[in-house]
């Protein structure tokens, strides 16, 4: 029971990186136990291939429409700015639900209320879920991105890569390379230490 409380606890893309090291058949009884929305969310980062983008986004994220006014998304953020990952940078979607923007939080806080999303909107950096996520993370981070929008083969928002999980990636990146690097030296010792003798 312990074990499913902490389980449900993770974000949906940690999940996703844990069930992957797991017996099939223990990640099934893993996911079994969570909630349906929390499945749901893990459901969608799962849906992405290994060292994808999608497979370590975030699909919790709040967004705007272009038509929404300054005030309506502040509410928006203020009701479930406490569920998602990051409330600084918030995706612009048109009615099909296709990235068009991204709007700051600050803008949205210095603006008039009526003012509509569209006017403060800023063209997106954004990143393509089946793009590879060190490559995605090496640029999030070289461009101090705090939060990229994510969207699938039809520019549709499918979720988030915060500034903290780009880290985090291009850090285990880095420790990889450093391992098998360590690795390869190694690899050749034994036959350094034969001529040596």
């Amino acid at each position: 029971a312990e074990v499913a409380v902490a389980f449900e606890a993770l974000d949906p893309e940690d999940r996703a990186e844990l069930l992957d090291e797991l017996p099939a058949s223990v990640a099934k009884g893993l996911v079994r136990t969570l909630s349906p929305q929390e499945r749901e969310l893990t459901a969608v980062v799962l849906g992405f291939p290994r060292g994808s983008l999608g497979r370590r986004m975030s699909p919790e994220f709040i967004h705007a429409f272009t038509d929404d006014d300054a005030a309506a998304v502040l509410d928006r953020v203020r009701a479930r700015g406490h569920q998602v990952s990051s409330i600084y940078i918030v995706p612009v979607l048109d009615r099909s639900r296709r990235l068009v923007g991204v709007v700051s939080l600050r803008d949205l806080l210095l603006a008039e209320p009526s003012a509509t999303v569209d006017e403060l909107a800023k063209t997106p950096i954004y990143a393509h879920a089946d793009d590879d996520a060190e490559t995605t993370a090496g640029r999030c981070v070289d461009r101090g991105i705090s939060a990229m929008p994510v969207v699938d083969g039809e520019d549709r928002l499918v979720g988030v890569l915060t500034l903290d999980d780009a880290i985090e990636i291009v850090d285990a990146a880095r420790d990889a390379g450093a391992s098998n690097e360590v690795l390869s030296m190694l690899d050749g010792l034994p036959e350094q230490i034969g001529r040596a003798s």
